[in-house]
């Protein structure tokens, strides 16, 4: 059985054996321009695969996950008012946090 270090992101972005062109790839994103990701770790002979797009804003889809739980709109915005999904958007900064204002 292979076994080895679990590293969190940060740390396999640095790792030297992970430094090829197509480990490592900056991606745009809509709110923090470029950032730099992890590619694909396997190579198919027949299907190439790329990441395209960079990942979605924090918190973009929560009320399609709730909606999809059969979460009413009212329990919806109860939830997001408590910020008991794990972020709050802040309607005078014009943007989401991971922790509650105030």
């Amino acid at each position: 059985m292979p076994a080895g270090l679990v590293y969190h992101v940060l740390q396999m972005q640095a790792d030297r054996q992970l430094q090829s062109p197509a480990m490592v790839i900056e991606v745009g994103t809509a709110t923090l321009g470029p950032v730099r990701t992890l590619g694909l770790p396997v190579e198919f002979s027949d299907t190439h695969g790329k990441v395209r797009t960079g990942p979605s804003a924090y918190g973009l889809h929560r009320r399609k996950i709730l909606g999809a739980y059969r979460f009413s709109d009212a329990e919806m915005a109860a939830l997001l008012a408590e910020a008991a999904t794990g972020v709050h958007y802040s309607p005078g900064l014009g943007a989401w946090s991971a922790a509650r204002p105030g």
